[in-house]
C-alpha cells in the first residue's frame, strides 16, 4: 500500500501559490528482474617444467561466462522493453486509488471605504475566507441510471423481455379494444351519428352513455390519460427498445470492455457570501469500466428476473415507485446479477474558482491581484460485482413532478366514488 502527501508553496492565507496533494492506493504490480549470473573465475595457476608457477586462463570457463553475460543482457533488454510497452499502453492491473489535489493562488488586495476613508490591505483568504467548489452528491437513483447505461452498452437497449411477456396479454387486449372502438366510431360517423361516435371512442369503463355531467367527462379524460401513460407509451417504448436490442445483438464482435459515465454540474461557494461573489465551475463525474468475463443473457433481458416481473404485475406498483424507486432498484439488481467480471468505479470531481468579485458592501478594490482555487479529487474502487445501493425515499418535489401529479389526479378521479349510473 502506497500513500503520502506533498505540500509546496506558501502557508494558507499568505500571498502566492500553495500546492497540496494527498494520495493512497495499492502499489503498481512489480515486474520480474533479470538475475545476474554467477560467473566462474577462469584464472588458474600452472607449474611449468622449470618449476615456475604461471597464471593461466581457462578458455572454456571464459566462453561460458561470456554466454551467461549475453543472456543477462538480452533478458534485461526484454524486460526494459516490456516496462516501456506497459507504460505506453497503460496495461497495469486495476487497483483502488484515492487522490486529492488542491491548488490555491492568493494575492494581496487593497480595499478602500469612501465613508470612513479607511483602507484594508491583506489577501483574499484572510479578509473573506476565499471560495471553494461545491460538488453535487450522487444518489441511489444516479447509480441505477449508470447501471442502466451499462446494460444499454451490452445489449443495445433497456428492453426487458420478461416484463414485456408478462404484460403481453394486457397489451393485446388494449389493442383489440382500441381497434374495436375505432371501428364502431367510424361506423357511427359514416351514418352521421357524431355523438355516438365520440361515445365509442371512450375507453371501456370511463363513462356511461346515459349520464351527462362534469364527472362523466372527468372520468373519460382520466381514463384516456392513464391508458396513454401506462398503456400505449410503454408498449411503443418496448417495441422500439426490442428492435434496438435485436439490431445490437446481431453485431459482431462482442465488446468485453465497456465504459459508461454520468456527470452532474456543481457550483462554487464563497466563504463570505455577503461580501464576495465567486466565479467558476464544478463538475462531478462517475464512471464504470466493465471488463466482462460472462454475461447471463436471459437474466440481462429479464426472462429470469422474477423479482422485476412480479413487481411490475402487482396492482398499483407504479404508485409505490413514485415515492420509492423499487422498480429501478430491482432492474439494476438484475443487471448486476447478469454481469460477471471486473468493475472499476471512478468518482471524479473537478472544481475551479476562477475569481472573486466584491458584493458592493461599502468597500471598493483600489488595487490587487486575482484569487484562484482548483480542487481535483479521484476515488477509484475495483470489485468483482456491481454495487447496487438500496433505494431511498424521494423528496416531495421528486415524487410529484407535473406528469406524476397528473397521473395521480387521473387515478383519483377514475377510482373515486362516482354518482349512481357511472361505471366504476
Amino acid at each position: 500500500m502506497t500513500s503520502g502527501n506533498i505540500t509546496r508553496g506558501v502557508p494558507v492565507g499568505a500571498p502566492g501559490i500553495r500546492y497540496t496533494k494527498t494520495w493512497s492506493g495499492s502499489d503498481w504490480p512489480t515486474l520480474p528482474k533479470a538475475t545476474k549470473p554467477a560467473l566462474q573465475d577462469p584464472v588458474y595457476w600452472r607449474k611449468s617444467r622449470n618449476g615456475k608457477v604461471k597464471k593461466k586462463l581457462d578458455r572454456a570457463i571464459l566462453a561460458n561466462n561470456r554466454a551467461a553475460i549475453e543472456r543477462y543482457k538480452a533478458e534485461s533488454k526484454a524486460i526494459r522493453q516490456r516496462v516501456v510497452r506497459r507504460q505506453r499502453e497503460r496495461r497495469y492491473e486495476d487497483h483502488p486509488y484515492t487522490c486529492s489535489i488542491d491548488v490555491r493562488l492568493d494575492d494581496v488586495i487593497t480595499l478602500y471605504s469612501p465613508f470612513t476613508n479607511y483602507k484594508l490591505v491583506d489577501t483574499w483568504t484572510r479578509l473573506y475566507g476565499g471560495a471553494d467548489p461545491a460538488f453535487p452528491a450522487f444518489s441511489a437513483e444516479d447509480d441505477y441510471k449508470l447501471i442502466e447505461r451499462l446494460k444499454t452498452k451490452v445489449i443495445g437497449s433497456t428492453f426487458n423481455l420478461g416484463v414485456f411477456a408478462a404484460e403481453f396479454s394486457e397489451a393485446m387486449h388494449m389493442i383489440f379494444n382500441a381497434a374495436n372502438r375505432l371501428q364502431l366510431a367510424l361506423k357511427a360517423a359514416s351514418k352521421g351519428q357524431w355523438r355516438r361516435a365520440a361515445r365509442h371512442l371512450r375507453p371501456a369503463g370511463s363513462a356511461s352513455k346515459d349520464v351527462r355531467h362534469f364527472y362523466t367527462k372527468g372520468r373519460t379524460t382520466s381514463a384516456n390519460w392513464l391508458e396513454l401513460q401506462y398503456g400505449w407509451l410503454p408498449l411503443i417504448s418496448d417495441l422500439q427498445e426490442g428492435a434496438k436490442m435485436l439490431a445490437h445483438m446481431t453485431e459482431y464482435p462482442f465488446e468485453l470492455k465497456l465504459k459508461v459515465s454520468l456527470s452532474k454540474a456543481g457550483s462554487v461557494v464563497s466563504a463570505s457570501p455577503s461580501n464576495t461573489i465567486p466565479l467558476g465551475t464544478a463538475v462531478r463525474r462517475k464512471s464504470i469500466i466493465a471488463r466482462l468475463r460472462e454475461v447471463d443473457v436471459p437474466q440481462l433481458i429479464g426472462l429470469t428476473d422474477y423479482a422485476s416481473i412480479v413487481w411490475e404485475r402487482l396492482p398499483y406498483s407504479f404508485v409505490a415507485d413514485w415515492a420509492i424507486p423499487i422498480g429501478n432498484y430491482l432492474a439494476a439488481r438484475g443487471v448486476a446479477q447478469a454481469l460477471k467480471g471486473t468493475f472499476v468505479t471512478t468518482d471524479y470531481r473537478n472544481g475551479f474558482v476562477t475569481g472573486l468579485k466584491l458584493n458592493n458592501n461599502g468597500w471598493y478594490m483600489e488595487d490587487g491581484g486575482p484569487f484562484n482555487h482548483k480542487i481535483i479529487k479521484v476515488d477509484r474502487t475495483v470489485s468483482s460485482s456491481l454495487a447496487v445501493p438500496k433505494p431511498t425515499v424521494r423528496t416531495f418535489d421528486e415524487a410529484f413532478s407535473w406528469r406524476r401529479a397528473a397521473n395521480a389526479v387521473a387515478l383519483l378521479v377514475l377510482r373515486g366514488s362516482a354518482p349512481k349510473g357511472v361505471l366504476r
